[in-house]
């Protein structure tokens, strides 16, 4: 991983287009319509000889669906929250599946060094966690895809983009990890600013 821990790694404008593009499969549409694809959607793309993988959420409203769905819930690993849906205060309503709540800094914009070595101790054990963000959760998803082993999976809520060409619908995104995966997050990464944590 290109991420030193002691580190924090600041989105320069440049990259800020090409971050808005989905990294994994976009399921367009609401959540409510979304939640109902996922089940079907893993079982054509998962490797059948994984049936252990688990799923990583980032984001309220996903997280909220997923914790809700008798199936999904199963699988969840960790939900990453920051109490915020596109800037706007967000109420988290449930956590009756994830027992293990854990506090993080992240601040808009960048990734936290310190908060992805919480994550890295928190995904190698066996247990589920609710990770509340203070700051934002977005880019996160970055250092998660190198963190998790390969064959599992990340979800994260997409909004709609549309000062792009094309622009990009609401939806979800599923990612399953990959070597690929992680060697294309640690090329962007290093485009980052790295400034020391004050």
């Amino acid at each position: 991983m290109n991420i030193k821990f002691n580190k924090r790694y600041v989105v320069p404008k440049l990259l800020r287009e090409k971050l808005a593009q989905p990294i994994g499969t976009l399921l367009e549409g609401t959540i409510e319509e979304n939640i109902k694809k996922v089940p079907l959607w893993l079982s054509k793309n998962l490797d059948p000889i994984n049936p252990n993988y688990y799923i990583i959420c980032v984001g309220d409203i996903v997280s909220e669906a997923f914790i809700k769905s008798s199936f999904l819930s199963k699988k969840l690993k960790m939900c990453v929250i920051d109490g915020k849906t596109k800037r706007h205060k967000y109420e988290f309503q449930t956590n009756e599946i994830l027992l293990n709540e854990v506090k993080i800094i992240n601040a808009a914009g960048e990734i936290n060094g310190q908060s992805i070595k919480i994550l890295s101790q928190l995904i190698s054990r066996n247990e589920k966690y609710l990770v509340f963000v203070d700051g934002e959760e977005d880019l996160l998803v970055l250092p998660l895809i190198d963190l998790v082993p390969i064959n599992n999976v990340i979800v994260y809520g997409q909004p709609p983009v549309t000062d792009i060409k094309p622009p990009i619908p609401a939806g979800l995104i599923i990612i399953i990890v990959s070597n690929d995966l992680k060697k294309f997050v640690n090329d962007l990464i290093v485009e980052f600013e790295e400034l020391n944590i004050e």
